[in-house]
């Protein structure tokens, strides 16, 4: 890899493909009828808030290491409803390996393949059901859901 290919990786390509994890987040809880949805994308000082109804969008300086979708409701969620929206964010990543894939095949790119390979690479990762500290992957939450579904 380039060290062009590798800053176009760091500070483009993860920033969106991040964002689009997090927005299957959002459109989940969309679904599920959240309440507040709070959408973050980076970590470190805020460098801008965005608000759109019940959406709320921050922005942070060091905006291509991670993201976050937070989402609330006066009621709590039931199992399925939190396995829905741990679900729509891999999911999300894996239309996109699906859309890289036919775009790739007509307009084949450096970029494209990048977009690719890392929209997989997070989708895949993030069903593995880990859990560090006080983080569950979104696979471990569906998980969790799943077990307890069992037990009723």
């Amino acid at each position: 890899m380039t060290f062009e290919m590798l800053l176009i990786l760091l500070f483009i390509v993860a920033p969106i493909c991040t964002f689009l994890h997090e927005g299957g987040h959002m459109i989940g809880a969309i679904i599920c009828r959240a309440e507040t949805i709070k959408l973050t994308i980076g970590s470190g000082k805020k460098l801008f808030t965005r608000s759109f109804g019940k959406i709320t969008m921050d922005v942070r300086l060091y905006f291509f290491i991670s993201g976050q979708t937070e989402s609330k409701r006066a009621s709590s969620y039931k199992q399925k409803e939190a396995a829905i929206i741990s679900l729509c964010g891999p999911l999300c990543n894996l239309i996109m390996v699906a859309v890289s894939l036919l775009t790739y095949r007509y307009y084949p790119s450096d970029f494209i393949l990048l977009f690719l390979f890392y929209n997989s690479w997070l989708g895949i990762v993030n069903l593995i059901p880990f859990k560090i500290k006080s983080k569950l992957s979104d696979g471990y939450i569906v998980l969790r859901a799943i077990q307890k579904n069992r037990q009723i």
